[in-house]
């Protein structure tokens, strides 16, 4: 977020963040995205994601990697549904991912 709020010229706070549009975060975060991938030294496998959000694993919300928790047994006993929707995830993606989505217009409705 610190990279996100930078190219807002923000600080990286909630309060900061609350007088940027949703479509300035947006391409704020689309700048980053961009340039995921050498970031690699400092942001380690999330860069490969080229998603400027992304689970970070801290030891005290996320202790460990989702993945190796489950095949570790932390979900189990735990009552489980799981299923998708077509189309799920396509609107978290950017707009070059799913050219029906229209970024601006998607961004002004989150400023209402």
């Amino acid at each position: 977020m610190t990279e996100i709020a930078a190219r807002t010229g923000r600080e990286p706070t909630v309060e900061d963040l609350r007088g940027v549009s949703a479509a300035g975060l947006v391409a704020a975060a689309d700048s980053v995205s961009g340039e995921m991938r050498a970031r690699t030294g400092r942001w380690g496998a999330a860069a490969h994601a080229a998603v400027a959000f992304s689970p970070v694993v801290d030891g005290e919300v996320l202790p460990r990697i989702p993945f190796e928790a489950l095949a570790a047994g932390a979900g189990r006993g735990i009552e489980l549904v799981a299923g998708h929707t077509r189309d799920e995830g396509c609107s978290a993606g950017r707009a070059t991912a799913w050219p029906r989505l229209r970024w601006p217009a998607a961004a002004a409705g989150l400023d209402r």
